[in-house]
């Protein structure tokens, strides 16, 4: 499980968070994804998705998991999996296809946990080949954020 925080985001079609697979062999399974709002969102309504991505982007900060990150504390993720946060300077670029992922809609209050996707529903397990990942955006002219994101996944499958 990795975790961040995303800072608030005020940019239409902003990219709030991305999960990229940097690795050249290894998939990666999405088996959960929590995210917790820290403030209240600009608007109501606002609709956050996700997208399959063929690049990174410019994220504004960068956690990348290591040993303290796995489940026993026993290696490395192999897969050198990397949770992007806000601002980014470039968005990462769609791949082009209409596969999307979960969706959300942040509530009208900060604190609230907004998401809590597990294996089993909502379009998860998600499987990120090597080299994509997954963005969650919004189309939107409003705020969100800041956001408190983990995610957990599974290797070598």
């Amino acid at each position: 499980m990795v975790r961040g925080r995303s800072p608030a985001v005020a940019v239409t079609n902003a990219t709030y968070f991305s999960i990229f697979n940097p690795s050249a062999t290894q998939r990666v399974r999405i088996m959960e994804i929590y995210v917790v709002q820290q403030a209240a969102p600009g608007a109501a309504g606002l609709q956050v998705l996700s997208k399959r991505t063929i690049n990174r982007g410019t994220p504004g900060s960068t956690v990348t998991p290591a040993i303290q990150n796995h489940s026993r504390r026993g290696v490395n993720p192999g897969s050198g999996l990397l949770l992007d946060l806000a601002p980014f300077s470039v968005d990462p670029n769609d791949d082009g296809g209409n596969e999307g992922g979960p969706s959300f809609s942040p509530l009208l209050f900060a604190g609230a946990e907004i998401v809590d996707i597990r294996a089993g529903n909502l379009n998860l397990p998600l499987v990120i080949p090597p080299g994509t990942g997954f963005k969650f955006w919004s189309g939107q002219a409003t705020s969100v954020g800041p956001l408190e994101v983990s995610v957990g996944w599974e290797e070598d499958w």
